[in-house]
């Protein structure tokens, strides 16, 4: 994922955005199920709403396709996920 887009999604959430290899990546991508080893391309721990709808519009905005999911309404993050096409 390109740095620059991801500097300025940064700039346009109040909530923190984490990438492979950032300091507590690797924990909140943990999910209950450990049979399941999910690695997205960010994952931004959104503070209200509007994190969301940035994080989406980020999201529909990268070439090559990518999409955001709401992962933990209680933990309040949206992962970022590359599409990845045959």
């Amino acid at each position: 994922m390109d740095h620059s887009a991801v500097e300025q999604l940064r700039a346009r959430v109040r909530g923190s955005v984490l990438c492979p290899g950032h300091e507590g990546y690797d924990e909140a991508r943990k999910i209950p199920n450990a049979m399941i080893d999910r690695r997205p391309a960010l994952i931004v721990r959104s503070t209200g709403a509007a994190d969301v709808v940035s994080s989406v519009c980020f999201a529909r905005e990268q070439p090559g396709g990518s999409r955001a999911r709401r992962w933990s309404q209680r933990r309040r993050e949206v992962r970022v996920r590359r599409r990845i096409d045959d």
